[in-house]
């Protein structure tokens, strides 16, 4: 628990030592948004899709993903709610919403953060990287896909 991605988030938390016990358990620890960042809500097979132009710009962030419900959450930073308010198929979660969280490097109950971070102060996405990336279409619900 004390790699740097751990140490990072739990202190996000603003009680690390619970959220590091949780963890310990192998379970999910609620953390709200709010203190550090907030939770930028997403469909995960879009969210694979701009994975790889934020990796090639430099800006790929902390995401979280729940493969099962089809959801994904970016920890965007906190003026991030105006940047996307105008995206339907975004969702953000507004300050004191938890976010259950296994470690950075960890797996629990079918969540996972599918890129690995080993440096303290993981990089929160920039509200402009996403605006980039849905200008490509990665965010646009298509026409021929049901609501």
């Amino acid at each position: 628990m004390t790699r740097p991605g751990n140490v990072w988030l739990a202190e996000t938390a603003g009680q690390p030592d619970g959220v590091r016990r949780v963890w310990r358990n192998e379970d999910l620890a609620a953390i709200s948004t709010g203190r550090a960042w907030l939770a930028l809500g997403a469909p995960l097979l879009r969210s694979v899709d701009f994975m790889q132009p934020l990796n090639r710009a430099g800006q790929l962030g902390p995401m979280l993903a729940y493969p099962e419900a089809d959801r994904s959450w970016w920890l965007v930073p906190l003026d991030a709610e105006n940047a996307v308010a105008d995206l339907p198929m975004l969702t953000v979660r507004p300050a004191g919403w938890r976010l259950l969280c296994p470690p950075a490097d960890g797996y629990a109950r079918g969540r996972v953060w599918p890129e690995r971070r080993t440096a303290a102060g993981c990089s929160l996405h920039r509200t402009s990287s996403v605006r980039a990336v849905d200008a490509a279409g990665c965010l646009r619900r298509h026409a021929d896909e049901p609501l």
